[in-house]
């Protein structure tokens, strides 16, 4: 039986150029190779990463090269650099959220030379259908011809979908469009009239999608902006750095954690992406309206149900983060300069905190981002986390979960909040638990694709 493969492409490509590219290009197309930069054997490689629409640069896009093990994140003003490279023909892959990602193959790099290599990124406008297998099998000969079924997957989207189709043994495909009306797989059937017999072909069918809506419960919804945490190994809890701040009792021991990689929320979750997800109009209460300040007063229940209702709204999977998840992102990840708090060593950088009696809470990303370009990690809202409350547990290690049950059932809170008296609170390895809300608690998201 004649195998079949199908494969499905967005009404963006997902795989685009490199800026002005349309091919593949030798060292000397590639914006130039200038001595310096570099040493001895090896090679480097650097840039700037910028949105093709705006023109404004990206920060927290990953930069890598397929054959060596090494990535890199852009800095707030778009750049990256890769070092200490071997001298060798490379190909280049540049990935970020809701961005179509990027690769450029036969990048050479020269010993002893830098390589500059500008990426242009355009947004991915989403995808309504994913076919769920591979290959499929033939099911029914109808005169010649061959009678196919798969199913497709609803990404959290509907609209109008048709099928490009390039073989040679393909006279027409049937039906060649169609509408998704509903946020559930479905089961299309296609009928292929086949011009001749030939066991060795593949028919590539591309599915391209048209007009795609967001449920009407998250119209106007502003897409989260999430920043890629490269996975890795640090130390949590009271380190030196906290001095004499540090709780013996809550952030003790030390221990060395392991994560994987995962996406966390640039900002706190602001008014303006609760009332859309959660279908709320305005805002009720007085510590700070607008589109752009976070949310507060929020319980952890609210943010879990939050999470649950934009993950089966978009078909992406949204989650509070876990407390190390949360720490090691708010240190800097593996670009970590460990400071006390968040992006400084001076709280008044990057923290809103000590707000007084006529305080309120501030539109998000308005203070220093940290190593991450990650902003408000340590002060403007407290942040929930996932997981219970309790002791650090010295042998729960490797991407931790927190403990079994909380204590008096309370859950994890992170960061300092815009009403603190002090700057205690704000630093990295602080920590405490509640089991209800206030007007300083707000949260973020993380995405995990």
């Amino acid at each position: 039986m004649k195998k079949l493969l199908y494969v499905l492409t967005g009404l963006c490509l997902l795989a685009g150029t490199f800026t002005g590219c349309e091919k593949p290009k030798d060292e000397s197309e590639e914006g130039g190779t200038t001595p310096g930069g570099t040493t001895g054997k090896f090679a480097t490689i650097q840039g700037k990463v910028t949105d093709k629409e705006t023109g404004e640069p990206l920060s927290g896009v990953l930069v890598y090269p397929l054959q060596a093990e090494v990535e890199v994140s852009t800095a707030e003003d778009g750049t990256y650099i890769i070092e200490n490279l071997k001298a060798d023909v490379y190909t280049i892959q540049a990935e970020k959220y809701e961005y179509q990602d990027y690769i450029q193959e036969n990048v050479r790099l020269v010993a002893g030379q830098t390589t500059t290599l500008d990426v242009e990124m355009e947004v991915e406008e989403g995808m309504a259908l994913q076919i769920v297998d591979e290959y499929y099998e033939p099911i029914e000969e109808l005169n010649g011809g061959i009678e196919e079924s798969f199913r497709i997957r609803n990404e959290g989207m509907k609209g109008k979908w048709s099928i490009e189709y390039d073989a040679d043994c393909i006279e027409e495909i049937s039906p060649a469009s169609g509408t998704i009306e509903s946020y559930s797989d479905q089961t299309i059937t296609i009928k292929k009239k086949l011009l001749k017999e030939d066991k060795k072909t593949v028919i590539t069918i591309k599915t391209k999608n048209e007009d795609l809506q967001l449920p009407v419960a998250i119209k106007g919804f502003k897409e989260m902006e999430v920043v890629y945490v490269t996975g890795g190994e640090f130390e949590m809890g009271a380190t030196e750095e906290q001095g004499d701040d540090a709780n013996e009792e809550r952030e003790k021991p030390v221990r060395t954690i392991r994560l994987d990689s995962y996406y966390i929320g640039k900002y706190e979750v602001t008014q303006a992406q609760w009332q859309a997800v959660m279908g709320q109009n305005g805002w009720d209460y007085d510590y700070g309206k607008g589109d752009d300040y976070p949310v507060y007063y929020v319980t952890w229940e609210e943010a879990q149900e939050f999470c649950q209702k934009l993950s089966e709204a978009t078909g992406k999977k949204y989650v509070l983060p876990t407390e190390a998840q949360w720490e090691y992102a708010a240190r800097g990840g593996n670009k970590s300069q460990h400071y006390k708090y968040a992006g400084s060593d001076d709280p008044d950088e990057v923290a809103w905190y000590n707000g007084g009696e006529f305080g309120t809470v501030h539109p998000v990303g308005q203070k220093k981002a940290n190593e991450l370009g990650i902003y408000d990690m340590s002060g403007n809202v407290e942040e929930w986390c996932s997981d219970w409350y309790g002791k650090y547990d010295e042998n729960d290690t490797d991407n931790p979960q927190g403990p079994a049950e909380g204590y008096v059932s309370q859950r994890v809170y992170r960061g300092g909040a815009w009403n603190d008296g002090s700057a205690y609170y704000c630093r990295v390895s602080s920590r405490d638990g509640s089991s209800s809300t206030s007007s300083s608690r707000g949260f973020r998201v993380v995405y995990l694709p």
